[in-house]
């Protein structure tokens, strides 16, 4: 068993790495869960899409 309290604490003083899409100017992103959660085949992918892209942005795909 672990102290999932304490656990918890140090997790959130080390913090998550920040990710700032917008402030880099980034104008995609894309990636699947398949390898870090562990989805295994047909584990879902996503795009990020910034606002200023979203309105000339089309997705083909509408899912299973």
């Amino acid at each position: 068993m672990h102290d999932m309290a304490a656990l918890t604490e140090m997790i959130h003083r080390a913090g998550a790495v920040p990710v700032d899409l917008n402030g880099v100017g980034a104008d995609y992103v894309v990636g699947c869960t398949y390898k870090y959660l562990n989805g295994g085949p047909g584990s879902p992918g996503f795009v990020w899409v910034p606002k200023r892209h979203q309105n000339a942005f089309s997705q083909p795909l509408s899912g299973w």
